[in-house]
């Protein structure tokens, strides 16, 4: 066995053994940077995704077989993304006990607002609404003049049957890793998993102070919204679901949503009236 060989081998054992990515590798880093950088381009262009101030996304998901208690047979979830630092939701499970439900948050602020009125100021509901905006950012849009992630390694993979790169990316402002899946032909994700921590609250007698969660998301579709590729599926990984998903982009939105209780909660409840 040659020398170079065995310092490989030696690597990737050392790797393993602290729990590190082989794909923090240097060269590897650059190659991560170079599909990153190809991603980009083909979802638009870092000039457009940075001009993105704010962005609505409808998400309509629907259970092809549900055995939920609630009898729930899908929701629509409506959310407007004003970055950095404020979200506005609304969740409609009808038919189902869950029924509908709105709230807004600005985290400049430190306000927030349900259709029972004020939220409270919870460090719960804070890294709730953080973790929204980043994921919202990272999995839309991939980059934002306000979000950077930083490509730490590259691989090659399959996603069933699909040739992809896979990237995996870090923020550094977070615990944050998101990881994509980009599909050869096009250059954009087919599949994203984002990594993070929930917290818990003090308060929960004998629960763990914070969690590491992964979610995994389903893309695809794409089409133009505005010059940048869009993904109209983009759901959660499960079997027995169809989903549709829609944008708009730089929206005229009203300011009182997130500075007063709403009147009415309702879909598209944040434009001007």
């Amino acid at each position: 066995m040659n020398l170079g060989l065995r310092l490989t081998l030696a690597f990737l054992l050392a790797a393993a053994v602290a729990g590190i990515s082989p794909a923090a590798a240097p060269d590897q880093r650059a190659d991560a940077e170079a599909l990153w950088n190809q991603a980009v381009a083909a979802k638009g262009g870092r000039d457009r995704l940075e001009a993105v101030r704010n962005l609505v996304v409808t998400e309509r998901t629907t259970y092809t077989k549900s055995t939920r208690a609630d009898m729930t047979t899908g929701f629509t979830r409506q959310r407007l993304y004003v970055f950095p630092a404020r979200l506005w939701e609304f969740v409609d499970e009808r038919p189902g006990k869950l029924g509908f439900h709105m709230q807004s948050f600005d985290l400049e602020q430190r306000v927030g607002w349900s259709g029972a009125g004020r939220l409270p100021d919870r460090q719960g509901i804070i890294d709730g609404v953080t973790n929204d905006l980043l994921h919202g950012q990272l999995l839309y849009l991939l980059e934002t003049a306000y979000l950077k992630p930083e490509p730490t390694g590259a691989r090659s993979g399959m996603v069933g049957r699909v040739a992809v790169d896979i990237v995996e990316t870090r923020l550094s402002s977070s615990d944050v890793r998101a990881v994509y899946y980009l599909e050869r032909q096009r250059h954009l994700p087919i599949r994203v998993v984002l990594f993070y921590t929930v917290s818990i609250p003090l308060d929960v007698p004998l629960a763990p102070q914070s969690f590491a969660r992964e979610d995994h998301y389903t893309l695809g579709n794409y089409v133009d919204v505005d010059g940048l590729q869009m993904p109209t599926v983009a759901m959660l990984e499960g079997p027995d679901k169809k989903n549709t998903t829609s944008y708009r982009i730089n929206v005229d939105y009203d300011e009182q949503v997130f500075t007063t209780r709403p009147s009415q909660p309702q879909l598209n409840g944040w434009e001007k009236r």
